[in-house]
């Protein structure tokens, strides 16, 4: 590897923790973290976004010759390569909630899902025992890394862990597309790509960069129904909230919609102004946020759009009925008095829920009215 491949992997580390910081405060803005599933994407999302900034010390380290040093950047490499089979133990956990939704891993899907892990830090172990763990070449400025005889397990056990995943999606891949979940398809290509440049390149740094990727394609399409909010109350909007119902729809499980309606809204808007009426909106959106943490919420217009998980019909109606109540007495939207109707409606799904398209005429129904 020559110079210019040097800087060029210089850069992608860079490129790798950009994106890292960006998806990790993308997630930190969203509305809440909703279930296991997105605990286990940013735990990905961080330590991607850490293991990026360590290699960049080991990056700089490298290039400048710093001796006392090396000891330091021949453990972040041990630690990446730990990194680089243990984030697919977590790729594999977030499939598997992604197809399930049960918002738990067992013991034996943990157990199955680690083993590649447990036999990766065995191996380091191992290598502790010799010569040297990890060397690095000086020769003409190079970070070529040279390894020793045991460089093919990381390997080979991402492969088992990436046939693991695969597994995985040919049995779910029903549920995934009822979802929308088209991402998950992608990723083992993007992974095989991105392990042969590193064992072509012999570059840590290329892998980092490979995941990050992974990261910002799951984001982008398994969290699109989050990034489009409108600007005011910061909500998904109706197109998010039917990604919200597909999602739910692909779960297989009981779910309720209730849909909140802002009753005679327009006459309001005529009689206080729409800067006022936005200020209201806002104050209702952070009530409602504050009120169903752990569920999901929408807006379109004067409508708020509430998802909530299972059939429970009690938790449903109380859920109405503290609504109902806080809107009997006077909302305070700049420092003014306001009083305000809403009108509640909701329906229950079972797991033969109808189809998308169903549940969204009944939405936009409710809209028209």
């Amino acid at each position: 590897m020559g110079y210019w491949s040097m800087k060029l992997n210089f850069y992608l580390e860079c490129a790798t923790a950009l994106i890292g910081i960006v998806l990790w405060c993308a997630c930190s803005r969203r509305y809440n973290i909703l279930d296991l599933k997105d605990q286990i994407y940013l735990k990905m999302v961080r330590c991607t976004t850490v293991m990026a900034i360590l290699n960049l010390l080991a990056c700089i380290i490298i290039r400048r010759n710093w001796f006392p040093f090396r000891i330091i950047s021949g453990i972040i490499i041990c630690i990446s390569f730990i990194y680089m089979v243990g984030i697919l133990m977590h790729l594999n956990m977030y499939l598997k909630e992604s197809i399930c939704s049960k918002n738990f891993v067992t013991s034996n899907q943990f157990v199955w899902f680690g083993f590649p892990l447990f036999l990766m830090g065995l191996a380091l172990l191992v290598n502790c025992g010799t010569q040297y763990i990890y060397g690095v070449t000086q020769a003409d400025g190079n970070i070529q890394i040279v390894f020793n005889a045991l460089y093919k397990i990381p390997y080979i056990l991402a492969i088992c862990s990436l046939a693991i995943y695969s597994a995985q999606l040919l049995k779910g891949r029903n549920k995934l597309i009822a979802k929308r979940q088209y991402c998950f398809f992608a990723v083992p290509v993007l992974l095989l790509v991105t392990y042969y440049l590193q064992y072509r390149f012999k570059s840590t740094l290329i892998l980092g960069f490979g995941y990050s990727l992974m990261l910002l394609v799951i984001y982008i399409y398994s969290y699109s129904t989050v990034m489009r909010r409108d600007d005011l109350t910061h909500l998904p909007d109706i197109y998010g909230f039917e990604r919200m119902v597909a999602y739910w729809v692909g779960t297989e499980q009981p779910f309720e919609i209730m849909i909140i309606t802002l009753q005679d809204w327009k006459k309001i808007q005529l009689q206080s102004g729409y800067e006022h009426t936005n200020y209201a909106l806002v104050r209702i959106a952070d009530y409602l946020k504050r009120l169903i943490l752990g569920n999901v919420i929408a807006r379109h217009g004067n409508h708020f759009f509430i998802i909530l998980e299972g059939d429970n019909y009690e938790m449903s109606q109380n859920l109405e009925t503290k609504i109902s109540e806080r809107f009997q007495r006077e909302w305070t939207i700049e420092n003014e008095k306001e009083n305000m109707n809403v009108h509640i409606e909701h329906a229950t799904y079972t797991e033969n829920s109808p189809d998308i398209q169903t549940i969204m005429n009944w939405v936009m129904r409710g809209i028209i009215e």
